[in-house]
């Protein structure tokens, strides 16, 4: 459990957890012009996240 604060204060507790091989079609909708704008361009969702992939 982490409690993170947005620039503006807004403040979140998050419970990360492991990545699995179900959340690679989340990461991929969060792909947009906008954040490719910001962060470039990733082709491949493996670089991503490695172990949904290789166990």
């Amino acid at each position: 459990m982490t409690t993170i604060t947005s620039l503006r204060g807004h403040t979140e507790v998050v419970h990360p957890r492991r990545t699995e091989a179900r959340d690679a079609s989340a990461f991929a909708s969060l792909f947009t012009h906008f954040t490719e704008d910001i962060f470039g361009r990733i082709d491949d969702i493996m670089y991503l996240c490695p172990s949904c992939f290789h166990g």
